[in-house]
């Protein structure tokens, strides 16, 4: 019983954050050895996943730190988004050309529809830019499907995306990826479950040895861990770069 209540201590989340450390490195180092390759698809498909590696790091990095303060819940926000980059990635290396050109410019496409929406409230003395609106107008026409719908980059959900990846790869990497979505989703739109328990958090005080929020905090990281150790599985076993460790977390993971 005494094993069970100090499992989660400090010792065990210094031990969590240096493995997502190293494989924070692992997958940095990947992407570098990657610009050496010959991609097997498309120039542009081997950019996306390169620098959704190196975002996938980045943000890597920044859990790291928010882990220090036991920010999980803001963790596990940035460990949807982190998910949705590392299945997109995987996803994008097989999709076809139109889903990679709408991907390319979907945020251009978000940008047209809000500045479109901003337009229709401007003064009349202060009109957009004519080049700036022709260029809205197109954005906006490409994003539009036969009903005039504005629809996304593809069609098929983030589980959709997941399962074709897994299906490509004979493995369970992204679809393992799925529940720390899930969790996520919670605390990114701030449901009541969400909102109370950090408010009560706070009102009780921070105790920075807090059995309770060191357990968060270290299932956050370990979404995290997740999905650093799943793109630089795809990635080893897409590219067979020959990195031991990334070759053991294909096991690990399947």
């Amino acid at each position: 019983m005494a094993n069970a209540q100090n499992r989660f201590d400090r010792a065990s989340l210094v031990k969590c954050q240096s493995e997502t450390r190293e494989l924070k490195g692992l997958l940095v180092e990947m992407a570098r050895l990657l610009t050496t390759k010959i991609p097997p698809n498309s120039q542009i498909q081997q950019g996306i996943l390169i620098h959704s590696m190196l975002r996938v790091a980045r943000s890597g990095e920044a859990q790291l730190l928010l882990s220090e303060g036991l920010y999980s819940e803001e963790m596990h926000c940035v460990n949807r988004a982190l998910v949705e980059i590392s299945i997109n990635a995987a996803y994008l290396q097989t999709a076809v050309e139109a889903e990679i050109k709408n991907y390319l410019q979907y945020d251009a496409i978000a940008m047209a529809q809000i500045v479109q929406k901003m337009t229709t409230s401007m003064p009349k003395d202060h009109p957009i830019d004519k080049a700036k609106e022709l260029e809205i107008r197109r954005l906006l026409a490409l994003s539009k499907d036969s009903s005039g719908a504005i629809r996304s980059w593809t069609s098929k959900n983030i589980t959709h995306r997941a399962r074709e990846v897994d299906k490509a790869t004979s493995s369970e990497l992204m679809t393992m990826l799925l529940r720390v979505y899930e969790v996520g989703n919670s605390h990114v739109h701030g449901t009541a479950d969400s909102v109370v328990l950090v408010g009560n958090w706070i009102l009780e005080g921070e105790n920075p040895n807090n059995s309770k929020r060191i357990e968060s905090t270290i299932e956050a990281l370990h979404g995290t861990h997740l999905c650093l150790l799943a793109l630089s599985a795809f990635v080893e076993q897409r590219y067979q770069m020959g990195l031991g460790t990334a070759t053991s977390c294909v096991s690990e993971a399947e």
